[in-house]
């Protein structure tokens, strides 16, 4: 369902492009199809080309619309515009080059915000003076609103250009159709506006717009970016039944034969629309948006859904469009431009065409529609208002209408008969609701007799005057009024702020059923409403006497967190009616005032709600702590579940009211970090395992309260580190030992009472014995691999990442960990280099049998089998390289332990297999000695002390 506010901006948006596109249209005479055009266009988020001579108000046109579509943050238009020239260059569309960029990197980079991409609309006047190249260099950010440079996509604001050019559509398609095809392609609506009028005396109604009296009235309606926002997501929930798609298609097929029809039948005519798939899938687009249109203009009951009669409106989609076919005929009777006379022939085959195709449009049969919850548009924001007839407000025209013809604008894409107000004189008694609703003094009724009284001043005649008159009073009387109440808001005159902006409210609910000038008055009125709404919140949160007496109370931990939670409630109210009032729409220096105040108001509410919010948490963690009996660290947060639940929550909450700080940062973590900090500090550790499912149960009750990731991951490590030091002092004897422990204080020690081992295969099992498996390093990479927040790993490896985070310790603390493993990892190297010197035999070999012996005596030894069999080596190699990625200040000190170790199992290698070979060579002399009979085994040289090959590493 919509919030209050969504539907107040919904309804305010509909009132106000109602108004303001029924305001364009009055001040540009026969220019109606191009101005449903560029109505639909800002619905659908598409583009529009303005085609025609010079001198026919095209700039005009384009700057009436995007020129007075403001930004409610800034007040000011969100325009990029550029008159395009043969020396126009990329640089002047996409954003100029950052130079710094260029010269550091050699890349190129565009300054997107000051381009086309950093605006919401764009004008492009004489666009086809543009080289053709840059014409290419724009498709991509006309279709998908984005600039592509190699691997890098920028994404803007963008939404809709108009494009103006001073040629005719059929000759620039004709000069190089292939080229300028894609182009146009990109362009969902093409409009034309002719030299002359078809009715001469437009000219005279034109004449005394522009220059008549006092000069062109001035355009006033106001139309907001945020407003169009509401309509096009309104536009976006239109759906499409199957049925209608399909007669698209058949729409699509048919209309195709009949222009290929007309260009056989006439060489000279030339179409200026492709009907491409793009323009068969824009389509559904311009569908949707010229629903939402007819119900803003003709049927504000009608269900959001396309109907059959909608795809008369894609005629303003699928061809050249301008003058209606009776203007066309007109013009064409008094024309003798060639090429004028050409391009209106072109507009009028194409809108016969079109006909034709409609005409044979098999019947499309949609079943009923079931409108979701939000159901049809909401009836209010225009059409039949205010006690309009229903005959004017169905009535037709389109949207274009001079000051002597103003009329309830059509469907898109019809053009229906006039009705001109000045023809039909006014009865006796036609100011009489204005009058009467002067002496009365009641807003809403003034400003819709107001809004009745525009088309009789905006005629000629006698009744002018008069309503002239009438209208400049009622003006004065609303801003009387508004002075008035807006002056006793600030003097503090009523009985309260908030009934203050509720009466200020009500007014500019009144003045929102006026014209143009008086709506603008509504949006002042509503901005000081929206001033002493955002103002009430500072002085409702100062401490009062009530609140002091509550805080020197003694109160749970609950009963805190619930003062906070009615604080934050009172907030939400008024937030609540601040998006209201915005949504309705405020003067942006109105706006700027109220956003500081509530700003202001926030920060003291803030304040409080901290306040409690702490008080709450640390009366909830000291009874948690002083229970007698020993409680572990998820035991403790257990306790702490609901109160950390309650205040995730709040947080949120306050997060978006936009409080100035978090409370997870102000209250949360200075207390619960402690808390933490203090029951790892009494961790003794009997297992990493059992360190790991610690911090894992104490991590999800963190999580459960939104609230995981209020400890940073070097905490966790600097808190894991100390214990895993504490363990290791401890000197952690037996098989179960501590992680880390016994690793000592220097060569051989760790070992504590029992000695070192002996220098054999149990030996080593016992040195593993009086360890865990996993050192330190090991233990505080998985912790800071599972405690570093989401997202923050980026790219790189697991070891990487983990080797950063245990770079966030305290640097002392990290190089006594490191030391640790080192001592760790050097004892077992130690230890080996012990049992080889143990078991490699004698340095001199002087027959066989002794080669045999030495031999046999490395086999029984088991030494190569926990060398190589076992993993000792490669285990010891895995951990020094993880050793030299986690603690890189020991790289060094690491790599000389793998060197030792590298020459330990290089030497053994070679001992063994000199060993077989000496064993071989010596048996093999022996035998020839015995053969001869010579008994001289001297006879075969052999190979020297098998010692030399030992690699004995002392």
């Amino acid at each position: 369902m919509p919030s209050h506010a969504d539907a107040a901006r919904l309804a305010a948006a509909k009132s106000r492009f109602a108004t303001f596109f029924r305001e364009v249209a009055g001040a540009f005479a026969e220019r109606d199809d191009v101005v449903t055009q560029l109505a639909l266009a800002v619905l659908s988020r598409e583009h529009v080309l303005i085609a025609g001579p010079p001198g026919t108000a095209k700039s005009a046109l384009a700057g009436a619309v995007l020129g007075r579509i403001l930004d409610e943050e800034t007040g000011q238009p969100s325009l990029y515009s550029r008159q395009l020239t043969e020396s126009t260059v990329q640089t002047d569309v996409i954003g100029p080059l950052n130079f710094k960029t260029l010269m550091e990197t050699g890349r190129t980079e565009h300054f997107t915000d000051e381009g086309l991409l950093g605006a919401v609309h764009a004008f492009l006047d004489e666009v086809f003076d543009g080289r053709d190249m840059l014409l290419r260099s724009t498709l991509n950010l006309l279709h998908e609103r984005e600039l592509k440079q190699g691997t890098k996509i920028t994404r803007g604001r963008f939404e809709v250009a108009v494009m103006t050019t001073n040629r005719y559509v059929a000759e620039v398609l004709e000069s190089a159709r292939e080229t300028l095809l894609a182009f146009v392609d990109r362009i969902a609506f093409l409009g034309f506006v002719p030299r002359g009028f078809a009715a001469p005396a437009r000219l005279g109604g034109v004449l005394r717009q522009a220059v008549g009296g006092a000069g062109r009235a001035a355009l006033e309606a106001p139309l907001t970016v945020q407003d169009l926002d509401a309509l096009q997501a309104l536009v976006e929930e239109v759906h499409v039944p199957e049925a209608i798609c399909d007669g698209l298609a058949r729409l699509l097929d048919l209309l195709e034969e009949e222009l290929a029809a007309a260009e056989r039948a006439d060489p000279s005519f030339v179409p200026t629309r492709y009907l491409s798939t793009r323009t068969a899938v824009r389509s559904g687009g311009v569908l949707r948006a010229a629903c939402v249109y007819d119900a803003i203009f003709r049927r504000p009951d009608r269900p959001l859904s396309v109907e059959p009669s909608d795809l008369r409106a894609l005629r303003l989609h699928l061809l050249l469009s301008g003058p209606s076919p009776e203007e066309v005929s007109s013009l064409l009777g008094r024309e003798r431009d060639p090429r004028e006379k050409r391009q209106l022939s072109i507009l009028r085959a194409e809108r016969e065409a079109f006909e034709r195709a409609f005409a044979k449009l098999p019947a499309i049969h949609v079943p009923a529609y079931e409108p979701p919850v939000r159901g049809a548009v909401p009836a209010g924001g225009a059409g039949d208002r205010g006690g309009r007839s229903s005959e004017r407000a169905a009535s037709g025209s389109g949207l274009g209408a001079d000051a002597s013809s103003r009329v309830e604008p059509g469907a898109a894409g019809t053009n229906g008969p006039r009705a001109p107000v000045a023809s039909v004189p006014p009865p006796p008694a036609w100011a009489s609701p204005a009058m009467r609703a002067f002496e009365l003094g009641n807003p809403l009724a003034i400003a819709t007799a107001l809004r009745d009284l525009v088309p009789y001043a905006g005629a000629s005649g006698e009744a002018a005057g008069l309503a002239t008159e009438l209208v400049q009073r009622g003006l004065r009387l609303l801003e009387r009024r508004s002075l008035q109440v807006t002056l006793a808001a600030r003097a503090g005159e009523s009985s309260s702020t908030a009934d203050v902006a509720r009466e200020l409210t009500d007014l500019a609910r009144s003045l929102d059923h006026g014209p143009a000038a008086v709506q603008a008055l509504a949006r002042w009125v509503r901005g000081w409403a929206l001033v002493l709404v955002s103002s009430g919140p500072a002085g409702a949160h100062e401490p009062r006497q009530l609140t002091l007496a509550g805080w020197d109370s003694d109160r749970d931990a609950m009963a805190c967190l619930r003062d906070a939670e009615r604080s934050l409630a009172a907030l939400e109210a008024v937030a609540g009616e601040r998006a209201a009032l915005i949504a309705a729409g405020v003067e942006a220096s109105s706006r700027h005032a109220a956003d500081a105040a509530w700003a202001e108001g926030v920060a003291v509410a803030f304040e409080e709600v901290a306040a409690l919010c702490e008080a709450g948490l640390r009366s909830a963690a000291t009874a948690a702590l002083s229970r007698s009996e020993p409680r572990g660290l998820s035991a403790l947060l257990d306790d702490l579940d609901a109160v950390l639940g309650l205040l995730g929550e709040l947080e949120q909450r306050t997060v978006a009211l936009g409080a100035p700080a978090s409370l997870r940062a102000t209250v949360v973590a200075p207390c619960v970090v402690p808390l933490l900090e203090h029951t790892f500090g009494r961790v003794e550790l009997t297992s990493h395992a059992g360190y790991m499912a610690e911090v894992d149960r104490a991590r999800r009750v963190l999580e459960g309260a939104a609230l995981a990731d209020i400890v940073p991951t070097g905490d966790w490590l600097t808190w894991a580190a100390r214990a895993l030091l504490r363990a290791e002092q401890a000197g952690g004897a037996g098989a179960g030992a501590a992680v880390g422990a016994g690793a000592g204080a220097g060569a051989g020690a760790g070992a504590g009472a029992r000695g070192l081992p002996p220098p054999n295969h149990d030996g080593y099992r016992e040195l593993r014995s009086r360890r865990a498996r996993a050192p330190n390093g090991f233990v505080l990479a998985e912790i800071a691999l599972r405690t570093e927040p989401d997202g923050a790993r980026g790219g790189g490896s697991d070891v990487r990442s983990a080797a950063a985070l245990l770079a966030t310790m305290p640097e002392a603390l990290r190089a006594e960990v490191a030391a640790a493993d080192l001592r760790r990892v050097e004892e077992v190297v130690r230890f080996l280099e012990r049992f080889w010197a143990a078991v490699e035999g004698p340095a001199g070999i002087a027959s066989a049998e002794m080669a045999s012996a030495a031999l046999h005596g490395i086999v029984t030894s088991r030494f190569f089998a926990l060398l190589l069999d076992e993993g000792a080596a490669s285990r010891t190699f895995l951990e020094l390289d993880l050793l030299a990625e986690l603690f890189p200040a020991e790289a060094d000190a690491a790599g000389a332990l793998r060197a030792r170790l590298s020459a330990l199992v290089a030497g053994a290698r070679r001992r063994v297999l000199s060993l077989v070979r000496l064993r071989g060579e010596r048996a093999w002399a022996a035998a020839l000695a015995r053969a001869s009979g010579s008994g001289e085994a001297g006879l075969v040289s052999g190979s020297g002390d098998a010692g030399s090959g030992s690699g004995r590493a002392g």
